[in-house]
């Protein structure tokens, strides 16, 4: 009962030494992380650090959080020189894990390595270290703050073997300045989606074996096009927009997938709408035919708009909302074959497509008719 006792009060004591900040981490996709750092929590690096010959490191030794939390990114602020250099992790026993990253900073800044895909677990200490790749002078300075001694500082030099250095050349040096490298651990599994759509829900932290109910608009209007469901990609695969989904690995991602509808509006002149007017798969392959004649008397002409043709005819591809117009003009031959019948007190008009006979045709122009 003692020893729990003790131990307890040792990782309320180690947890009061950590500045841990809980928020949305970018670096981390999506995670509920905790970001855990033992420097001054001050916005830029106040000196720096730096060490030769190859194969030497800076390490800060990490506490976890809570126990078998997941490492899923460290965090590296190179205040100069900024070059490649190794990342490497020791376990508590200071044995050098077989894992060994590279990273290549452009600039000066924070530098982020992400192993959210494959990430670590500890229960216990551990040390994360920035390895030198090159002599001294072409290697990039580690940042650091003073006034916020952690004791976690650790100088590991090269020499044919390893050789651990609590304290710099310096006695004073590991007292008074705080390496500026942070361990970005997952607080539980999180769901991600990726939607285009800010009414989509479900997205969070969950436990581990939770059941997550997913949802996304079936369709959305936007103007000229409507945005449809397609289904669900990535760690679930579905095509109903409301899904429930198992939580059953630290980082869940799915993606709601959208097909894109565009508007064809296709009328006459005379603003009747036609045949083939609607909504269209982006990408589709389209035919429309207008119609050869409107009221007999008007004969198709041509068309205008978004699409033009002096065919009736006309197959485009529609990637983009569009609006077609029929043009019709009068058709002289048609006009004359309309008879005037005078039926009681009106006057009746009625049609015929056929054409006039040669001979009437003659007994007209004659004027004999």
């Amino acid at each position: 009962m003692e020893k729990s006792s003790e131990t307890a009060l040792l990782f309320l004591l180690l947890s009061l030494l950590a500045i841990v900040v809980c928020s949305g981490y970018a670096g981390v996709s999506g995670l509920c992380i905790i970001n855990l750092h033992y420097f001054a929590d001050t916005a830029t690096p106040t000196t720096g650090a730096a060490l030769s010959p190859v194969g030497s490191m800076l390490a800060i030794r990490f506490t976890p959080p809570t126990i078998n939390v997941s490492l899923v990114a460290v965090r590296f602020y190179i205040i100069s020189d900024p070059d490649a250099f190794f990342v490497r992790i020791f376990d508590e026993k200071r044995q050098l894990l077989p894992q060994k990253w590279t990273l290549s900073p452009t600039s000066t800044g924070w530098v982020t390595l992400d192993i959210a895909d494959s990430p670590l677990i500890f229960d216990r200490d551990f040390y994360v270290a920035l390895e030198y790749l090159s002599p001294y002078g072409a290697n990039p300075a580690l940042g650091a703050t003073e006034g916020n001694p952690s004791g976690r500082n650790y100088e590991i030099f090269f020499d044919g073997k390893l050789q651990w250095r609590p304290d710099p050349s310096d006695p004073s040096y590991n007292a008074t300045r705080s390496y500026m490298i942070e361990a970005v651990f997952a607080n539980g599994p999180f769901l991600t989606i990726v939607s285009p759509f800010a009414a989509t829900t479900g997205q969070g932290c969950y436990k581990m074996g939770d059941t997550v109910e997913v949802t996304t608009p079936p369709s959305v209007k936007d103007g000229e096009r409507i945005l449809v469901f397609d289904g669900w990609t990535g760690d679930y695969s579905g095509n109903e927009s409301s899904a429930k989904i198992k939580i059953t690995k630290l980082e869940t991602k799915i993606t709601a997938n959208y097909r894109t509808m565009y508007r064809l509006e296709f009328v006459s002149q005379f603003g009747a709408i036609l045949n083939g007017s609607g909504w269209y798969d982006a990408g589709n392959s389209v035919s429309l035919a207008a119609p050869r004649r409107i009221w007999v008397i008007f004969a198709f002409d041509k068309m205008e708009g978004d699409i033009g043709s002096s065919s009736y005819k006309v197959q485009f591809t529609i990637n983009r909302p569009l609006a077609i117009r029929a043009l019709y003009q009068l058709d002289f031959i048609a006009i004359a074959t309309l008879d005037a019948v005078i039926m009681g007190g009106g006057c009746v008009l009625w049609y015929s497509a056929k054409r006039l006979r040669a001979r009437k045709f003659r007994e007209w122009s004659e004027g004999r008719g």
